[in-house]
Formats: structure tokens, C-alpha cells, sequence
């Protein structure tokens, strides 16, 4: 993962151009953050069949709150700047990175389980994962945005948010 992230900074000389500061703290944030991120999410997720499939789901949440709440701070300061913003769209293409692999992750865990007879045949596998990292995302968002102290915490937040959806178990 820290290859493929370093990869796709070379392909693009964006670091030394002025104003770029702020994509090259995210950049070093993502090159240290997102392989814990990715080894969280294949212990939860990579052994269908182990635990219940609403326990690796919120692990997997819980990982993704924990990686957004890390990342999300740092993004939104690149986000701010359409330069950058561009700059990180070309890095995250060349690298093959973004969150579709996380979606794409959620959705492989969920077909599987269906397999096992875990998960119903008429659960859309891609739309629950959507709707899950989304909310994840969301709720680091109005962390950041308004503060924890009027939120649940991350654990009572995303066990909630996976027994909301239906899996048809």
C-alpha cells in the first residue's frame, strides 16, 4: 500500500509547486495511516464465515470511522483548494487509490457470506457497503464539523448504524 501511495506521488510532480503543502501532510497522513487502515479491514472482513456477519461489519466500520477520523482533518484542508483538490484527483487515478476499494472490500465480505447462506440473495452486496462507509464517513464529518460531545460514540454509533441494515439474516 505505502508503494503504490509513494507511486502515485512520483507520477505526479505536484509537491513542489507552491500551495501544495497542504496535499503533501495529507499525502504523508495517507502513506502512514491508510496500511493500518487496509490491515484492519482485511482481519475484519477476510475471513467469511467467522464471527457473526454484523461483528465484522462494525469492526469494519469502526476501522473506517477510526481512518476517516485521522485522514478527514488533513483531506478537507486539500479539499479547500480546487488546485489541490485537482492534484489529488490525478494522484488518487495514477495510483489506482480511493475509497472504491474499501466499497469494493465491504461488497466481496458480504457476496461471500451470502454464499455461506449468511446474507440474503436479494441484498445488493455494493449498496450496503455504500450506505456503510458512507455513514462512517458522515459521522467523522459532523465530528469534525461540530465536535464528538454531541454525538454517540464511534462504537455505540456504528453498531447501530450495522444492525439498521438489512441483510435479510
Amino acid at each position: 500500500m505505502r508503494r503504490r501511495i509513494m507511486e502515485a506521488v512520483g507520477a505526479v510532480p505536484l509537491l513542489a509547486q507552491p500551495g501544495r503543502a497542504g496535499l503533501g501532510v495529507f499525502l504523508s497522513l495517507l502513506q502512514d495511516r491508510l496500511p493500518v487502515y487496509a490491515a484492519s479491514m482485511a482481519e475484519a472482513l477476510g475471513r467469511p464465515g467467522r464471527r457473526s456477519v454484523r461483528e465484522n461489519l462494525t469492526l469494519a466500520a469502526r476501522a473506517t470511522v477510526d481512518f476517516y477520523g485521522e485522514v478527514l482533518p488533513a483531506q478537507t484542508a486539500v479539499l479547500a483548494s480546487p488546485e489541490q483538490t485537482a492534484g489529488l484527483r490525478q494522484l488518487t487515478r495514477a495510483g489506482d487509490l480511493g475509497p472504491h476499494h474499501a466499497e469494493r472490500m465491504v461488497a466481496d465480505y458480504l457476496e461471500a457470506e451470502r454464499r455461506f447462506g449468511r446474507v440474503s440473495p436479494e441484498v445488493d452486496a455494493l449498496a450496503v457497503a455504500h450506505l456503510l462507509l458512507g455513514g462512517c464517513l458522515g459521522y467523522v464529518f459532523n465530528a469534525v464539523l461540530q465536535g464528538r460531545e454531541d454525538l454517540p460514540g464511534a462504537a455505540e454509533y456504528t453498531a447501530a448504524m450495522v444492525r439498521a441494515l438489512d441483510l435479510g439474516l
